[in-house]
């Protein structure tokens, strides 16, 4: 059988990645077990996998030749291929995409030992990271810890604005938890997404929920809808601009707050 192709979201900083599965049962929501370069690790569908060359296919099809009920279908068709697989419609050269090894579809124990890593283990190890950033005086801010499932490594998110001399850290928090520790840098946006908060919506951030990739936000969209050029108005919570200015830009294909089409915030 051809392998199939798929977008997975991986863990809490919701890094999204290409997968390619041998079982045409997974669809999209599953969760699944794969291997990334931080070792194993549980993600989930982004889409149902599908055959690569099926977009291709898709293109082949002249849409002048068709009934107004075959071009309807064909249009829809070709909406859902261009949202939900664009990874893999390029799939051999997506240079800057993520490739991780499908291993298996999760379990019920997969699932369970993740959910325990997340209650048990990681608000103590914050609290260490925390701890140790203090008292060794790093010019960082503490954002997030997270378990690999197989235990191969531990993760700890922060946030800096310039960049600084992680070797003592490393060092300490490697002799306290003895594993291989990972300090990973991220930007404001992705720190947002993390924590879970709520937008002036009134809604949760549509970063730490549906949106699947954090694409660039410009001044520009601001300006081309005039909103204003100075002040917090068009500030999120990230302290960058708000990711719903792209709502209403009429190439964006982003939709509009993942539900309804609009933001509160507009």
């Amino acid at each position: 059988m051809n392998r199939l192709v798929a977008r997975v979201r991986i863990g809490k900083r919701k890094r999204v990645a290409l997968v390619r599965v041998d079982r045409q049962d997974l669809v999209k929501g599953r969760a699944v077990v794969i291997r990334s370069e931080h070792g194993t690790e549980l993600a989930t569908l982004l889409e149902t996998p599908r055959d690569p060359d099926a977009v291709a296919v898709s293109q082949a099809v002249d849409p002048m030749r068709l009934d107004p009920r075959a071009f309807w279908e064909w249009v829809q068709g070709e909406r859902v291929a261009a949202t939900a697989a664009p990874v893999a419609r390029d799939a051999d050269d997506a240079k800057d995409v993520e490739r991780v090894e499908f291993l298996r579809a999760a379990s019920t124990d997969d699932v369970d030992r993740a959910n325990l890593l997340l209650e048990h283990d990681e608000g103590g190890e914050f609290e260490a990271f925390r701890s140790l950033v203090e008292r060794l005086n790093v010019p960082l801010k503490p954002v997030q810890v997270e378990h690999v499932l197989g235990g191969e490594s531990i993760l700890f998110f922060f946030a800096s604005e310039d960049r600084v001399d992680l070797r003592e850290l490393t060092r300490q928090l490697q002799a306290r938890f003895r594993t291989r520790v990972e300090l990973r840098r991220i930007n404001p946006r992705q720190a947002a997404a993390m924590s879970c908060g709520v937008g002036v919506c009134g809604q949760e951030l549509c970063c730490s929920t549906w949106l699947k990739v954090l694409k660039p936000v410009t001044a520009q969209m601001a300006k081309d809808q005039a909103r204003p050029s100075s002040g917090d108005g068009n500030l999120g919570v990230c302290g960058r601009l708000k990711c719903c200015l792209r709502y209403e830009l009429q190439d964006d294909g982003q939709g509009g707050c993942g539900k309804n089409g609009s933001c509160g915030s507009h």
